[in-house]
């Protein structure tokens, strides 16, 4: 009877021993499963923040793509002395141009700033008479 009690309790101790290694395998399952879950994690917000810097530059780029096609229409325009459609287009250009404030130490946009700029203030004064000298009828 003493033997069987000494058999149960190793029995025991054997069924708890697999217990804990069970329950030690369980947590070390659980812990590679949080690991993996914390590098998913940082995956998604490093390609969040790839996607917002792409959008951006997307963005930038076709404001510069406006820009750049709007201040050589001003330029061709004055040219032709359209200067009813330059007037229009140039408030066009200048709210473009807002957008690149922060990248006028890039000679490139600060050189189309510098353009538009030069339709908009350049020899105003001379188009003004030249545009008063034009008949009414021609004006509109």
């Amino acid at each position: 009877m003493i033997e069987q009690v000494f058999e149960a309790l190793e029995e025991a101790q054997k069924a708890i021993q697999q217990l804990f290694g069970k329950i030690k395998d369980i947590k070390d399952k659980a812990e590679k499963s949080e690991q993996m879950v914390k590098e998913i994690t940082r995956d998604i917000k490093q390609l969040d923040h790839a996607k917002r810097h792409l959008t951006t530059s997307i963005t930038t780029l076709n404001h510069l793509h406006m820009l750049a096609g709007g201040v050589d229409s001003l330029e061709a325009m004055t040219r032709r002395r359209q200067y009813g459609e330059v007037a229009n287009l140039l408030q066009g250009v200048v709210n473009v141009l807002e957008h690149f404030n922060k990248y006028m130490g890039i000679p490139q946009i600060r050189q189309l700033s510098e353009s538009s700029e030069g339709v908009n203030w350049g020899s105003i004064p001379g188009r003004v008479e030249e545009f008063l000298n034009i008949p009414v009828k021609q004006r509109a």
